[in-house]
């Protein structure tokens, strides 16, 4: 069976440049295939006029930007026991910005090369890196092979493989058996998923394998409790929250457009008005779409503002500010978290860590903190958006205690911090200090 595996790599092997030859194209036609490919361009451009010292250097690479949030939290946990290290942070998504590194303890930031044979060269060449973590589920087939190669050692950490996970099914899962057959380690998020990663381990690799938790809740947690929001959202809150005491506060964090309009439906039905407010934070603020939500809304009984436009006094409020979501959260009654509906969940530890009762789409399999809410009892899904806010209605109308939920809920996040320090000690074999 490895053996089929590595003919699927060879495959792998073959395709890839006319891939890569597929996105030079595109660059021509897509705005954000262009700007991925300049950030590449000027990646490989910076790196060449480097000289990285002697020092201890270790790989971190996570997809997007969760994933990066996991990275850096392990990162201070190793400048906390090295300090003379030098770490590099990769990733791939086009959605990491400047702003998402201002708090990175790293030294050196860059995108991530399009697999292939070749691509990690120069990355290799020049930083030499000893370790190479990856995050969660970003295992690229030459990434891990070509940093095995410069003898790099390879682990896998806040690992997640959903059972629903193509990659865990038919052909494809001899791929993913040769590739996690490289890694020298693996740590699932959770032991809810030991049971995926058993499935495609190796009787030796399973030696290997040990739950250490998700770094996401050390940077979740510390950020909440060192960090605050602008002076000018905590008067608002407080302003909003004044005009409508008694009233609960639903919170709707990172919609989609089809959510949006499931919303604004289900507003003009719903028996609620006077009993709710709401938050509505879109998964990306553009005008346009801000502009088409609040025309909707308007032809409504419901009053709708913008946040930017300052007035707390309206019963929905369309948040057009980055960086506020994590502190909306402690205003939130019960909270709708986007993307179950889509590909994948968003962060539910945030909500989670405020014990609010989450609600969301069904597709929360590649995320271990979810399904363990949803075991719970302090995550509900549904398979339709309007299913999800009937069910969120009639909880409300027959006053539902969440009152256990909230508990369990806050309880979960906090007794699963810890996990950098756990996987610092495992994969540098350092005792406690």
């Amino acid at each position: 069976m490895k053996v089929f595996g590595f003919l699927l790599f060879i495959l792998y092997t073959i395709i890839a440049p006319f891939i890569q030859f597929l996105f030079y194209l595109a660059i021509f036609l897509s705005p954000r295939a262009r700007r991925f490919h300049e950030l590449r361009l000027r990646a490989d451009i910076e790196i060449k006029t480097l000289e990285v010292p002697n020092n201890n250097l270790y790989w971190l690479h996570g997809a997007s930007v969760g994933e990066l949030d996991q990275a850096k939290a392990l990162a201070r946990e190793i400048k906390r026991r090295e300090k003379n290290c030098l770490l590099l942070l990769t990733w791939v998504s086009d959605s990491v910005t400047e702003r998402n590194l201002i708090d990175s303890p790293c030294d050196y930031h860059y995108p991530l090369p399009l697999d292939g044979p070749f691509s990690y060269n120069l990355i290799l060449r020049t930083f030499r890196p000893k370790k190479l973590i990856l995050f969660a589920w970003d295992t690229w087939a030459w990434l891990i092979r070509s940093a095995k190669s410069s003898n790099c050692q390879v682990y896998l950490v806040c690992a997640t493989l959903g059972d629903t996970s193509s990659r865990n099914k038919g052909v494809l899962s001899y791929f993913t058996k040769l590739i996690f057959s490289w890694l020298d380690g693996v740590y699932p998020a959770h032991s809810i998923l030991e049971k995926d990663f058993l499935s495609i381990l190796s009787s030796k690799q399973k030696s290997l394998m040990k739950t250490l938790g998700d770094t996401r809740f050390d940077a979740v947690v510390q950020r909440i409790q060192n960090t605050k929001p602008n002076l000018h959202f905590q008067d608002w809150a407080t302003k909003n929250r004044k005009f409508h005491e008694g009233k609960l506060n639903l919170v709707f964090a990172s919609t989609y457009p089809n959510s949006e309009l499931g919303i604004i439906e289900w507003l003009s039905t719903t028996r609620l008005k006077g009993r709710i407010s709401l938050w509505i934070f879109p998964h990306k603020i553009k005008k346009e779409r801000l502009d088409t939500i609040q025309e909707r809304v308007q032809s409504s009984a419901w009053s709708l503002s913008k946040f930017s436009e300052n007035k707390p006094e309206s019963e929905i409020q369309l948040m057009d500010e980055l960086g506020l979501l994590a502190y909306a959260y402690q205003h939130a009654n019960l909270v709708y978290v986007g993307g179950g509906f889509q590909h994948r969940i968003h962060n539910v530890i945030e909500p989670a860590y405020f014990g609010n009762p989450i609600f969301t789409g069904r597709k929360i399999e590649n995320s271990s903190e979810a399904l363990v809410l949803e075991s719970l009892h302090g995550l509900f899904r549904y398979l339709s958006m309007m299913e999800l806010l009937l069910d969120l209605e009639l909880k409300i109308v027959n006053q539902f205690d969440f009152s256990e939920i909230r508990l369990r809920n806050k309880n979960f996040v906090l007794a699963n911090t810890g996990a950098s320090q756990r996987i610092y000690e495992e994969i540098w074999k350092h005792p406690k200090v």
